[in-house]
């Protein structure tokens, strides 16, 4: 991902497997800027703040990666909604 040039991450999901990915990518120039989650109830998550889906927009980003482990075309399919493009979107497999 940082050599496509994404610095600025936002994970969708909050799972066990943001967590891998927010401690692999701690000593790393990417930097994890939000968990994108509307069905998780808190504020932060491992330390990044929680957003819901309609935050996006207002949140600064290079890439989201997909850390939701269930339902992964219909979850691509909301972010293509939002007008991310095919680069902009991650996925852990």
């Amino acid at each position: 991902m940082a050599g496509a040039g994404v610095r600025q991450l936002v994970l969708w999901g909050a799972s066990d497997a943001a967590r891998i990915v927010m401690d692999l990518v701690e000593s790393s120039e990417i930097q994890v800027v939000g968990v994108l989650d509307d069905m998780y109830m808190d504020t932060s998550f491992n330390g990044a703040p929680v957003l819901r889906a309609a935050e996006l927009s207002g949140c600064v980003w290079d890439g989201v990666l997909i850390t939701a482990l269930d339902e992964l075309e219909a979850v691509e399919a909301q972010l293509r909604d939002r007008g991310l493009v095919e680069e902009q979107i991650w996925r852990l497999a």
